[in-house]
């Protein structure tokens, strides 16, 4: 037990009243309890931060096929050249009866859409 001068020293004078450790920072045990707890919340984050969702894939195997058409937006204007903007592509169904279009951008309201076969680029000799 500490002896009262040494107690009475340590007490400091507060609006509250008087606390013992004020000014002195944590106890020895307070520290050790403090570092164990963040290091318990560190671990716990380290471990989150690890674990990822996993993905199932799907069984059926895709070939990446080019695209069978281009999707361009061309705007006309009344004097001037057509201008036009690449907005995706369309590749074909399987069966030959459709399309799956893919877009990455949106025409501009009152421009055609237009589907293109892709250009190939010419082989020089």
């Amino acid at each position: 037990m500490r002896s009262s001068k040494r107690v009475a020293a340590m007490r400091i004078n507060t609006e509250q009243g008087t606390h013992p450790h004020y000014g002195r920072g944590l106890r020895p045990v307070d520290r050790a309890a403090f570092r164990i707890w963040t290091n318990r919340i560190e671990a716990a984050m380290n471990v989150a931060s690890k674990q990822t969702k996993e993905q199932k894939m799907s069984k059926k195997t895709e070939t990446k096929t080019l695209p069978a058409y281009r999707i361009f937006s061309v705007v006309e204007t009344e004097g001037e050249k057509a201008t036009w903007h690449e907005l995706g592509a369309a590749w074909k169904h399987k069966d030959g009866k459709g399309f799956n279009l893919q877009f990455k951008a949106l025409p501009l309201p009152g421009a055609q859409v237009v589907l293109r076969e892709p250009s190939t680029p010419k082989a020089s000799d």
